[in-house]
């Protein structure tokens, strides 16, 4: 069974949180904090081949001591993240997880990871020593780890609160001795942990030792969302309209066309959006009988192996420049008004599911690229672990 440990964080003092530019998951390349009318650069977080704050030596003085504060004794930090419009909520716990957790199958994943992005991202675990992006797991519910999180939620605990839009977010820091206890009592009830996004930061820690542990944030499966990943492709390959639609036709039945939106209904429609109509699909029969293993099965696959790649020539989608992914809360109106401006063809998908994700985990298997998208993103740089002994 895999350990998540508390751990000493280094965080953001709570006059300087509602400073912070920039602090949603999609823009960890520039961590700011707004000073006297004026940005102030304190640091760099490469989100494309690491997510480690990178600190030139005359800021780390400035960075550590002025707008940090070092927790000094070992604790968990539960996370929410709440709609104060519809007043959903989830709630999740940091902390760390061990390498050998990883490699030993204890910490199971679904993708590929790329050897270049991995090379750039061992060199920063080595020259630098902050995580501020955890890794997100999740795990099939069992126990009672969500009726704890929520008992020990508590005023005396809170730590930070953050309201952006309608999203409120908190932590609370749990350090007391027998609230840590119960709560990796309850952990050690867990079998596996399944890595919904962080492959690449979890395996060049791999990489890098060993022996280290890693900065993760765990949700279980009723505390998350997965969401639809859309495509858009901006390339019709030499073919014309017509006779893409008549390609398709031989696999998918059309069931609607209409100039208001359409809404995938179930796994197996396909929505495609071209020319300002909404075109629902539905694969034939014949062909989803056909379909043995469950990676086949996935609408992603379905849609790559029979679409992408035989009518768009679209072999590899995550290099090729003529495809383009849409994931996250109000993407779709991001994706229409693109697919208007590039005169292309926007694919809408049913999201994964939670019980299809779990199954190709738990069988060594491989997701497509861009297969999932997990929510809630809980915001980077709050809370940072520092993963070198001695230099904490």
């Amino acid at each position: 069974m895999p350990k998540l440990k508390p751990f000493k964080g280094y965080r953001l003092k709570n006059e300087n949180l509602n400073k912070l530019v920039h602090l949603n998951h999609s823009s960890l390349n520039k961590l700011k904090i707004l000073e006297k009318e004026k940005l102030v650069r304190l640091g760099t977080v490469n989100g494309k081949m690491s997510d480690h704050i990178e600190l030139l030596d005359r800021e780390k003085d400035i960075y550590y001591n002025d707008f940090l504060v070092k927790d000094l004794e070992d604790s968990y930090y539960i996370y929410s993240y709440g709609d104060l419009i519809t007043k959903k909520e989830y709630r999740g716990i940091l902390g760390k997880v061990l390498v050998r957790d990883y490699l030993n199958g204890n910490i199971k994943t679904h993708e590929l990871t790329r050897d270049e992005k991995i090379t750039d991202m061992v060199k920063n675990l080595k020259n630098f020593n902050s995580e501020t992006a955890p890794v997100f797991l999740t795990f099939k519910k069992q126990g009672k780890i969500d009726e704890l999180l929520f008992r020990y939620s508590k005023d005396s605990n809170l730590i930070h609160t953050v309201i952006m839009g309608n999203i409120e977010k908190k932590i609370w820091k749990i350090s007391k001795k027998e609230e840590i206890e119960q709560i990796q009592k309850e952990f050690k009830k867990i079998e596996t942990f399944y890595i919904a996004d962080g492959h690449h930061r979890s395996y060049s820690k791999s990489k890098y030792s060993v022996d280290s542990n890693f900065l993760a944030v765990v949700f279980s499966e009723d505390q998350i969302e997965v969401l639809d990943y859309n495509r858009l492709v901006v390339d019709f390959n030499g073919r014309n309209l017509d006779d893409i639609f008549e390609e398709i036709e031989k696999d998918f039945e059309l069931i609607k066309t209409s100039k208001s939106e359409i809404l995938c209904r179930s796994k197996n429609d396909f929505v495609i959006y071209v020319n300002k109509t909404w075109n629902l699909f539905n694969l034939r029969k014949g062909i989803r009988e056909s379909l043995k293993e469950v990676e086949e099965k996935l609408d992603v696959s379905i849609l790559q192996n029979y679409v992408l790649d035989p009518i768009f020539d679209i072999k590899n989608p995550t290099r090729d420049k003529r495809i383009k992914f849409f994931g996250g809360l109000g993407h779709k109106e991001k994706l229409v008004k693109e697919a208007d401006k590039e005169n292309g063809v926007a694919f809408f998908l049913y999201p994964t599911g939670k019980e299809e994700f779990f199954q190709i985990a738990d069988q060594n298997k491989i997701m497509p690229p861009k297969s999932t998208w997990f929510e809630p993103k809980i915001a980077s740089g709050i809370i940072i672990h520092k993963y070198k002994e001695g230099e904490e």
